[in-house]
């Protein structure tokens, strides 16, 4: 099922407060909590997708200036590897940028050098026993079309062309690092 509420940014609403209140920032507004999107309910479907944003810059000393914004999205499904648990999925045009660094072996393949700060997040908030209480047994990162160079809004773009893509497939099945995913330790 798609969370198609709104786009995913908050971690909890200290940090949804943060953000309203400064001025200037009200396109943010109708953005929805993590656990908006954890407890949306499934409706039958078994695997939960949703479009997340990223502010990559912080609002102190920015006064009334733009900030700059990165799209990616999420997906969960029950584990295929485990009888219980969840695989979660990081869907990011800019991966490749990680990527690159991984192969060369700057940088270990674990959730804390893969992911950027709000995936990172995510992560930890699903984890949480008192948070997501989610199970994750396995978590796996893709994606292609770094925006490096393009204009700005592309990640969008190609994040919405990537979930309708799981949803034309009808979920996340298949061989993953055919797909262009690389499964990471937690």
């Amino acid at each position: 099922m798609l969370f198609d509420k709104a786009t995913v940014l908050f971690r909890d609403d200290a940090h949804r407060q943060n953000w309203i209140n400064y001025p200037g920032q009200g396109d943010i507004r109708t953005c929805a909590l993590y656990s908006h999107w954890v407890h949306e309910p499934l409706a039958g479907a078994t695997v939960r997708l949703g479009l997340f944003m990223s502010l990559q810059q912080t609002w102190i000393g920015h006064n009334d200036e733009p900030y700059d914004m990165h799209v990616w999205a999420v997906g969960v499904r029950p584990s295929t590897e485990y009888s219980t648990g969840k695989d979660l999925f990081f869907w990011d045009c800019e991966w490749q940028l990680v990527k690159a660094r991984l192969d060369e072996g700057q940088v270990a393949a674990d959730a804390g050098n893969s992911l950027m700060g709000g995936q990172f997040e995510v992560y930890k908030y699903l984890k949480n026993k008192n948070k997501g209480r989610m199970n994750i047994r396995t978590i796996w990162i893709g994606g292609k079309g770094a925006r490096v160079n393009e204009k700005k809004g592309r990640c969008l773009h190609l994040s919405m062309q990537w979930l309708q893509g799981v949803l034309q497939n009808g979920g996340l099945e298949g061989d993953l690092t055919e797909m262009g995913f690389h499964k990471i330790q937690g």
